[in-house]
């Protein structure tokens, strides 16, 4: 019994020191769970400072291209008044075509980057809901795995509490046994008492029989003295006569 309470106490230990160790890694879990949230963090600020960056560019591309589209307009009026001029404003009307000329190509290049941005910003908008989508699941593991750390914390106490009654228990069990075999001892020392007892007891038996036998000897021995006892008075009273 005092064997088995040992080893009840020693697996009530291995079990708090199990969930010690489970409660040192659930710890590193909520450190790694406030990293991530702080990285999460720091990625939709990013983000949003990417959107409205975007939205900022989109801006200045709508003023390029107004500009662009106001001297094409303006290169074309340059252009038709150098026509009127006739040979002089022929020099004029080259400049005017090539001003027209580059400010298509900026049109079209506004274009191009106003495209860009718009996907950049369509990728922008997804990489938000993304990381906001990411920072919920992260706090909801934070709030589970902290909900789990409480249980362990729950569950340490509990085997702290049972182990300390296990401990009180083996004590117990240790003076019992201790106390038992005082016990078996006295039993075995009244057992030799009790042996020695019969023993004696037989012996005080036997004397008793012996005595018994010699006195039925020494009372037939008596009867037979009586027997002659009789028969000599008889004897006598016949002489007397």
């Amino acid at each position: 019994m005092s064997a088995s309470a040992s080893q009840v106490n020693a697996g009530s230990e291995e079990a708090v020191s199990e969930a010690h160790q489970g409660m040192a890694m659930l710890g590193q879990v909520v450190a790694q769970n406030e990293s991530i949230d702080h990285a999460m963090s720091d990625i939709t600020e990013v983000t949003a400072k990417l959107a409205k960056a975007s939205e900022d560019i989109k801006g200045i591309i709508d003023v390029i291209s107004n500009i662009a589209g106001q001297t094409n307009l303006l290169a074309l009026n340059a252009a038709i008044e150098a026509a009127r001029a006739g040979e002089a404003g022929r020099g004029f009307a080259v400049v005017a075509e090539e001003v027209r000329k580059l400010a298509e190509q900026s049109s079209h290049a506004t274009r191009d980057i106003a495209n860009i941005i718009s996907n950049m910003g369509s990728e922008i908008t997804i990489a938000v809901a993304s990381a906001d989508k990411a920072r919920l699941e992260v706090a909801k593991g934070k709030d589970t795995t902290l909900h789990t750390q409480q249980g362990f914390k729950a569950i340490i106490e509990k085997l702290d509490s049972v182990k300390a009654g296990i401990s009180q228990i083996a004590a117990a069990i240790n003076q019992t046994a201790k106390g038992t075999q005082s016990m078996v001892a006295g039993i075995e020392n009244i057992s030799a008492v009790a042996q020695q007892s019969t023993a004696n007891a037989q012996t005080v038996a036997a004397s008793s029989e012996e005595q018994t036998a010699s006195m039925h000897e020494i009372n037939a021995n008596a009867d037979t003295l009586a027997k002659s006892a009789v028969a000599l008075h008889d004897i006598v009273r016949k002489f007397k006569i």
